[in-house]
């Protein structure tokens, strides 16, 4: 792997750590009945997370052949199925 793809791979991996952080904070947030305004900025800070790891995941395909590619795809396809299902309880204005 190239120093480059290294470093989207660490990045990546330091990303997915903090997007677990942050989906645990905000479960916790919601099951406090913490400030909506607090709740959606938590929101707005995971969502920028997740989009930026996407791009990284996408960069780090360009630089990965064979296995190692279908590998990565496979793994990103799962780390974001258990993402995208997240129990968040749903936050409304009201």
């Amino acid at each position: 792997m190239a120093s480059a793809a290294k470093v989207r791979s660490k990045k990546l991996a330091a990303n997915k750590d903090r997007l677990n952080e942050l989906l645990a904070e905000l479960e916790e947030l919601c099951l406090e009945s913490a400030d909506v305004g607090e709740i959606k900025e938590q929101i707005s800070l995971t969502k920028k997370i997740y989009h930026e790891s996407d791009a990284l995941q996408c960069e780090l395909l360009l630089d990965l052949d064979g296995e190692e590619r279908q590998s990565a795809i496979e793994d990103w396809s799962k780390w974001r199925k258990l993402f995208q299902t997240a129990e968040i309880p749903s936050v409304r204005n009201n």
